[in-house]
């Protein structure tokens, strides 16, 4: 008779703590925030085209703009909270 070796328990993985559980949520709300923000950009489009005096050609220029300023922003605020 030959005893088989019994493996050992896999250790539980530790859990989060309540400071990550904020960081995420955070990131969350955050990258919610820019969708709703750029949705609301598009659906103001037309009145913001009229108030300028452009046409669509010039218009979707005013979402790419905007676009490009916040992907420039977002990553300067981690530096700004920093300062």
């Amino acid at each position: 008779m030959s005893q088989t070796a019994t493996p050992a328990p896999v250790p539980m993985p530790d859990k989060a703590s309540a400071r990550v559980w904020i960081a995420v949520m955070g990131t969350m709300l955050g990258a919610f925030m820019a969708v709703l923000n750029i949705q609301i950009t598009n659906s103001s489009l037309a009145n913001i085209e009229g108030g300028i005096g452009t046409g669509a050609d010039n218009g979707a220029w005013i979402s790419t703009a905007y676009l490009i300023g916040e992907i420039i922003v977002i990553p300067l605020t981690d530096y700004l909270s920093r300062v």
